[in-house]
This record gives structure tokens, C-alpha cells and sequence, in this order.
């Protein structure tokens, strides 16, 4: 990284270096450079809090591969940072790359969503993928393998895989039904501390909103999908919705739970793609850290912070 600073940004030796996870990071006067190791997708957000927290106005951000999704959402942040990927023994500044374009649903499945909707879960689409969810928590899919579109029960890949092998001669009403009683208890305030209620809390405080615009002071709110597919249920992913408020604005809601530094730049993608007016952050109180707070000021669009009060047991 020293040598990355002194080649291409011609740095002196007046260098203060510091820790930075997975990586390192080195500062000079309001210049800073962050070398992130390994998978560096999720390195943007961390970098500009290590950034904001040492007055680091021209940020370099130094990664071992990919990267044009990271410059992507470093432009769409007012050129918050320069994303740089190593080459050898070399490093070259890396390009921007377009969003990939989203997914929609399969064709006429529109049976198997009134099923879904019939046992009181909420079918939502991402990517291409139509899950049915508890409180946020997915419980089953709609899956293709083949020989057409058909819903299999379970938390998770694992858990459905199981439960086609275990259940396969029951009907997807009786699944269904058994994985509500299983799961349902878990799932609403008052319930007692459970594996089941740690899972996509996030997308818990989303369904409470989407149910009830008002806990967040809109007038509508419904699902959309994250920038990218979440990789499986127990890593956290920032929860988008779109809706509109009193006044008519269009307005990007983005969930979270626990500290995340991801979610602005998160958020930097979904503006661009959903046009919205507004932006607005919610959390609980003690997640909402000044870091993220001054982070959000590169967006593009106003925005704001909401807390909200967690429905699983503390």
C-alpha cells in the first residue's frame, strides 16, 4: 500500500498508517488511501467512515479484485472515492460498471401466489426469485426445476431441500401449514428469544411498515429489491422499500438492523435506480451511528433517519 501511495499518488514519507479490517490504511494531510483485502465488495461504505472520522477529503480506495461495482456507487456518491484494483505488481484505476439490469418474476405463477397469500404471508419478488415471508422471514419459495414452477416449503435452502425429501407425499397447504405453526410463535412481539427471531431482522421492520406506512411516515410502502440478490438468510442485508409521503414525494426507505456500514452506498444504487426524491434510514436509535449520519450526506437526494422501536425480544 505504501508503495501503491508513493507510485501513483506521489505520497511522501509523512504517512500516518492505521489499522483498517481485512486491510490497512494510511493518511497524509486530507489524503488517505484504504487497501482492502481479499472480497472487497462491501469495502466502500467502511472506507468512507475511516475516511470521515480522520477529515480524509480525497480518498483512494485499493482492492485486489473486481471493483466496478464499487466505483459505480462511488460515482453515484458525488465521487465520494477512487477505486483502484491491483494488477500484478501494479495498480490501475478501475472504470464504473453499469448496474446489472433486474430480474422479474416467472410467467403465470400466479396460482401459487394465492396460495401464498392465502395462508396470510407476503410474496415478495427479487431478482427473478418469489419468496413467501413471515415477518420478513422467508418460509418458502417458488421454485422452477424443471417441470415447472411449484412452491417448496422451508427456512432457508437446506430446510426446503429437507422437507421435499421428508414431506413430499404432503400437500403444500399441510407444509404450510406446519411450518406457520413451527415458525409463527417466533415471529411477533411478546415471543421468547429463539434462533428463528435472530434471522432477517431487517426485512422484519420492513413488513411492520409495509403493513403500516404510518410507522414511518409515509402513506404507502411496498417491497423492492436490494442492489444485489442476497446471498442467504443469515447475511444481513439492508431491506429497501419505495413509497410516498403526505406530500407526494417519491421516497427510497432503506431497513437495517445492527451497524451497517453498507447501507449508503446501498442506498446510492437504489436512488439511481428507483428515482427517487428522498432517502430515509431506518434503525433502531443505536444502530444509527454519526458515521453512517455524515456518510449519507453524498447522496444526491435529502435524507433522513428513523428509528424504530425492535419487535423481537431484547
Amino acid at each position: 500500500m505504501r508503495a501503491f501511495a508513493r507510485r501513483h499518488l506521489h505520497f511522501g514519507d509523512d504517512v500516518e498508517p492505521s489499522g483498517f479490517p481485512d486491510g490497512a490504511a494510511l493518511s497524509s494531510g486530507s489524503r488517505g488511501v484504504v487497501y482492502r483485502t481479499g472480497d472487497g465488495r462491501h469495502a466502500l461504505g467502511p472506507a468512507l467512515a475511516w475516511a470521515g472520522r480522520r477529515d480524509v477529503r480525497e480518498l483512494h480506495l485499493l482492492i485486489d479484485h473486481d471493483g466496478g461495482d464499487l466505483a459505480r456507487r462511488a460515482r453515484l456518491l458525488g465521487g465520494a472515492a477512487s477505486v483502484w484494483r491491483m494488477a500484478g505488481d501494479r495498480a490501475e484505476p478501475v472504470e464504473a460498471s453499469p448496474r446489472s439490469p433486474e430480474t422479474g418474476p416467472p410467467p403465470d405463477i400466479g396460482h401459487l401466489v394465492a396460495v401464498i397469500e392465502r395462508h396470510g404471508l407476503e410474496a415478495v419478488a427479487e431478482h427473478g426469485v418469489v419468496t413467501a415471508e413471515l415477518s420478513g422471514l422467508e418460509i418458502a419459495r417458488i421454485e422452477d426445476r424443471g417441470d415447472g414452477p411449484r412452491i417448496e416449503v422451508g427456512v432457508g435452502r437446506f430446510d426446503r431441500e429437507a422437507g421435499e425429501l421428508l414431506r413430499q407425499h404432503h400437500d403444500v397447504d399441510a407444509r404450510m401449514a406446519d411450518a406457520l405453526l413451527e415458525v409463527g410463535p417466533y415471529r411477533q412481539r411478546g415471543a421468547e428469544p429463539h434462533p428463528v427471531n435472530r434471522l432477517s431482522r431487517e426485512r422484519w421492520l420492513r413488513s411492520i411498515a409495509v403493513a403500516d406506512p404510518t410507522a414511518v411516515d409515509l402513506v404507502e410502502l411496498r417491497p423492492v429489491s436490494p442492489a444485489r440478490p442476497r446471498p442467504d438468510l443469515r447475511q444481513a442485508v439492508a431491506a429497501p422499500g419505495v413509497g410516498r409521503d403526505q406530500h407526494g414525494a417519491r421516497v427510497l426507505v432503506l431497513f437495517s438492523a445492527g451497524v451497517d456500514l453498507d447501507v449508503v452506498p446501498h442506498a446510492a444504487d437504489l436512488v439511481d435506480r428507483e428515482q427517487v426524491d428522498q432517502v430515509r434510514f431506518v434503525s433502531l436509535e443505536r444502530d444509527q451511528l454519526e458515521p453512517i449520519r455524515r456518510m449519507a450526506r453524498y447522496l444526491p437526494v435529502p435524507n433522513d433517519f428513523l428509528a424504530i422501536d425492535p419487535p423481537w425480544p431484547v
